[in-house]
C-alpha cells in the first residue's frame, strides 16, 4: 500500500493516501427507528364485534384498541378481538407488522387472522 498523508495524531508517520479507493461504513440502530402506523384497519372477523374508528376516518375495525389511535409496529400491535356473545376467540395472530427494508423503503401492515367461533 502506498501512504503518502501524514497522520494527523502524528506527522512523522504516514497513514492514508490520496491514491486508493477509501471505504466509508454507516452503522444504524434499526430497533430505535420510529414505530410505524398501519394506514388501514383489518378486515371484519366473522362473528365478532365491530368498532367505528375514529382514527381510521370512521371505518369499522374489530380492534377494540384501534378506535381512537392507529395500530403501530412498536406499539398497539396486536388487534384486541371481542367475540360476539356465544362465540370465543380460538385465534388471534392480528398485528400491524413493518414490511419491506427499513433503511431504504418500509410500510405498515396488518398480517394474520382472527377466529371467533
Amino acid at each position: 500500500e502506498v501512504c503518502d498523508q501524514a497522520c494527523e495524531g502524528d506527522s512523522t508517520q504516514m497513514c492514508g493516501g490520496t491514491r486508493q479507493n477509501q471505504d466509508m461504513y454507516q452503522m444504524h440502530d434499526c430497533n430505535n427507528m420510529p414505530s410505524l402506523p398501519c394506514n388501514h384497519p383489518p378486515a371484519a372477523v366473522a362473528h365478532a364485534q365491530l368498532f367505528k374508528s375514529s382514527y381510521y376516518a370512521g371505518a369499522l375495525t374489530p380492534c377494540r384498541n384501534a378506535q381512537r389511535s392507529p395500530m403501530e409496529t412498536k406499539k398497539n400491535i396486536r388487534c384486541e378481538i371481542v367475540c360476539e356473545e356465544g362465540y370465543w376467540n380460538s385465534e388471534n395472530s392480528l398485528e400491524c407488522t413493518e414490511m419491506g427494508h427499513r433503511l431504504s423503503y418500509s410500510w405498515a401492515q396488518v398480517i394474520g387472522s382472527g377466529i371467533c367461533e
